[in-house]
């Protein structure tokens, strides 16, 4: 019994050290805080003479600001059923079932949403409000055809053409998504077109496990997005800001449009080995067994029938980057997972842009979780990636309890993305 007690007491005591240190360092995290700053930001720059958004998805409501915001989902809550039509259900054996479901991906809903964003609201600020007297209150879906929204997004292109895809994280809904896309491009100022890419996160901490499950394989809505938005804006330049888990929606996506998995996320397509082959025409291995040949010739070429845009962005037809800037925040990725995705989709970005931080707490929970060592967006992986610049970040601020949504709540930041995101030309980050 008395050595039970002991046990007892150890245990207690090892736990009671944990949360205190844990408890000091998050004090110290709320004390300093701070940003690196890569950029030689001049103040009388085009862009900051006007705070104000010139954006034409932007419109003056008395003395708050709406936003007409762009959404594309394929989440299956959003105002049109979003998933497996009533003519594509699998019919056949079950084993051809099986195959036809695997071979599936969720339908897109386009829509646009009015966004009232409050003027009493202090800069960085994301707090949901149906009367917007504080925050920012979220409108009804208008529901789009794809053709409709492409055209409508042509229609409010302007001078710069500049678009920006974003990409939330982890316990995300649908309407906070959208509220965030707004926020972002009031606050930085945005003058371009904004898009909030909304994947099917359930919108609660319990569900990280299905979130990880569900980000990880359907992302192929994203990739055609992208690639619509490249082939029907040809002159705008494109950038993507993703955020926490939704930066595995992200790479993945890029690596699809590279050819390097395949529209499901598979790497290693029936155990086949060159998938970036495949997506370009690819060749049978003399090898494998005949039986093998065709099931795999079978399988490309449904996939490549289903998915012409598969493998569009590969290094052989890609001669300018078709992204000019992928902007990574605080990506809840492992670290050899992260590389592997920015190796294979390098060729397509003008710059590639990574903040990370040593105190953001929600990585830390994601670390425990996953058991992988630190996560990309931890700036403890130290990781080199030739054409990454890393922008690191510390502390955490009453609107940014938890160190993880930074992106969107740090003025310096905002000013930086600014920076990046809008004016005549495309702008580099150049470390001091």
């Amino acid at each position: 019994m008395d050595g039970a007690f002991r046990f007892g007491k150890s245990i207690v005591a090892s736990l009671t050290v944990a949360l205190l240190a844990l408890a000091g360092r998050y004090v110290h995290s709320s004390l300093f805080c701070d940003v690196e700053r890569p950029l030689s930001i001049a103040m009388n720059e085009d862009i900051f003479r006007e705070r104000t958004s010139m954006s034409s998805q932007r419109f003056q409501a008395a003395t708050d600001a709406v936003w007409k915001v762009a959404i594309v989902t394929n989440r299956k809550d959003a105002a049109v059923p979003v998933g497996i039509n009533e003519d594509r259900r699998p019919v056949g054996s079950l084993l051809q079932q099986t195959r036809e479901l695997s071979l599936q991906n969720p339908d897109s809903t386009y829509a646009f949403c009015d966004v009232r964003v409050s003027s009493k609201r202090a800069r960085g600020t994301c707090s949901l409000d149906r009367q917007a007297s504080g925050g920012l209150a979220v409108g009804e879906l208008q529901v789009s055809s794809r053709d409709r929204f492409l055209h409508e997004l042509q229609e409010l292109q302007a001078t710069p053409l500049d678009v920006l895809v974003f990409v939330h994280g982890f316990n995300v809904k649908l309407d906070h998504a959208i509220a965030r896309a707004a926020q972002l491009a009031e606050d930085l100022p945005f003058h371009g077109t904004i898009i909030a890419f909304s994947w099917q996160s359930q919108g609660g901490t319990e569900a990280y496990r299905s979130d990880e499950r569900t980000a990880e394989r359907y992302f192929w809505n994203l990739a055609k997005l992208l690639y619509d938005l490249k082939t029907e804006l040809p002159d705008s330049r494109l950038h993507v800001l993703a955020h926490s888990m939704g930066n595995r929606v992200t790479l993945r996506a890029i690596n699809a449009l590279c050819g390097t998995i395949d529209p499901m996320g598979n790497r290693d397509l029936y155990a086949l080995r060159s998938l970036s082959d495949l997506s370009g025409g690819g060749s049978d291995r003399q090898t494998d067994p005949p039986v093998f040949q065709s099931v795999v010739r079978s399988t490309v070429g449904e996939i490549k029938q289903r998915y012409p845009e598969w493998g569009a962005w590969r290094a052989s037809s890609t001669p300018q980057p078709a992204i000019d800037n992928l902007i990574m925040a605080a990506p809840d990725v492992g670290v050899s997972q992260y590389q592997a995705w920015i190796a294979g989709l390098k060729h397509t970005c003008g710059n590639m842009v990574l903040y990370a931080s040593d105190t953001d707490f929600a990585l830390e929970g994601s670390r425990l979780i996953n058991g992988q060592g630190f996560r990309a967006g931890d700036s403890r992986a130290s990781m080199k990636i030739p054409g990454l610049t890393t922008i690191r970040v510390t502390g955490v601020t009453a609107t940014d309890r938890l160190g993880h949504s930074f992106y969107g709540s740090r003025p310096v930041i905002l000013d930086q993305l600014a920076f990046l995101m809008n004016g005549p030309q495309n702008r580099s980050l150049q470390l001091p």
